[in-house]
């Protein structure tokens, strides 16, 4: 297989970027396996980065029940990554909803 584009970003520390969020552990979340599901609300957080960016920030998604709300501070970040000032405190990554609605 063949890179059909190649994109190039440059970069200064400190500027601002959007990072995509990844969810991990769904498998040992009992509640998914029983057919809740997770509504992405927010696919990309604008992040700031001191040093490296990451490919994707991740969630913590084995506790998930229905009705829990995953917020800025379930993800977790690398060091020196930190949320842009534009993020608001309030900022919602994802929704977990049950199957019966």
């Amino acid at each position: 297989m063949e890179p059909l584009c190649v994109n190039y970003l440059r970069y200064r520390p400190g500027t601002r970027v959007s990072i995509p969020l990844a969810f991990i552990n769904q498998d040992r979340s009992a509640d998914l396996k029983r057919g809740s599901f997770i509504t992405r609300v927010n696919k990309f957080i604008d992040c700031v980065c001191d040093e490296e960016i990451p490919a994707q920030l991740e969630i913590d998604v084995s506790d998930a029940a229905p009705g829990q709300v995953y917020r800025l501070n379930n993800i977790n970040f690398p060091p020196k990554v930190r949320p842009a000032k534009t993020v608001p405190p309030d900022f919602v990554a994802a929704i977990v909803k049950s199957p019966r609605g």
